[in-house]
C-alpha cells in the first residue's frame, strides 16, 4: 500500500515537472481535458485546478495531465468558427451565401483581416447543407457567435430563406429503410 501511494505521488510529481517545462497551458487559459472544459485556476507540483463554466472546480492529478490530450483554446490569438446548417432545398444558394457573409461583416466582433468562407457541403432532396468558416479573435469568439447566430436568423427571415425542415428529413430516412 505504501509503495502504491509513493508511486502515485511520484507520478504526479513527475507530471508536474513535465507540465512546468512543456507549458501546454498557463493559468487563465481555457482548456479541455478528459471532456472537462474550463479555465485553469492553479497549477502546482501535484495538481492542476480547473474552473468549469458550470462554476465547478475540478482538480486533476498532474500525472493524468501529463499523459492526457489537452486542447488549449486560448493559446492562439484567433480561433476558427464553423457554423454548419441546412436550408430548404429550393433556396437560392447565392442569396443564402450573400446573406450569411453580410451578417458576418456587420457583426461588431468581425475581424476584418479574415474573409468569411461559405461552402456547400451536401445536397439532398430536402436540404442544402452549408458551412461558414472564419477565424475570429479568441477574446471575441463567444460574442461573435451569439450575435451572428441571432442576426443570421433575422436576416434569413427578412430574405425569405427557410431552414430545412428536420421532420421531413426524418420521414425521408424512414421511407428508405
Amino acid at each position: 500500500a505504501i509503495s502504491l501511494a509513493i508511486q502515485g505521488f511520484l507520478s504526479n510529481l513527475a507530471g508536474g515537472l513535465i507540465l512546468l517545462m512543456a507549458k501546454p497551458f498557463s493559468v487563465g487559459d481555457w482548456i479541455e481535458i478528459n471532456n472537462v472544459v474550463g479555465v485553469v485556476q492553479k497549477t502546482d507540483i501535484l495538481f492542476t485546478r480547473i474552473l468549469t463554466f458550470e462554476n465547478k472546480v475540478v482538480s486533476f492529478p498532474n500525472g493524468t495531465m501529463s499523459t492526457a490530450q489537452i486542447s488549449n483554446y486560448t493559446m492562439e490569438k484567433n480561433r476558427r468558427f464553423v457554423f454548419s446548417f441546412d436550408v430548404a432545398a429550393d433556396s437560392n444558394i447565392d442569396l443564402v451565401r450573400k446573406t450569411i457573409v453580410d451578417a458576418v461583416k456587420k457583426n461588431d466582433f468581425y475581424n476584418k483581416h479574415f474573409e468569411p468562407v461559405v461552402v456547400v457541403t451536401d445536397l439532398s432532396g430536402y436540404a442544402i447543407s452549408l458551412s461558414l468558416r472564419i477565424l475570429v479573435n479568441n477574446d471575441d469568439y463567444w460574442n461573435f457567435k451569439f450575435t451572428l447566430l441571432e442576426n443570421i436568423k433575422k436576416d434569413f427571415d427578412a430574405a425569405g430563406i427557410h431552414f430545412a425542415p428536420v421532420f421531413q428529413a426524418f420521414l425521408e430516412q424512414m421511407k428508405n429503410q
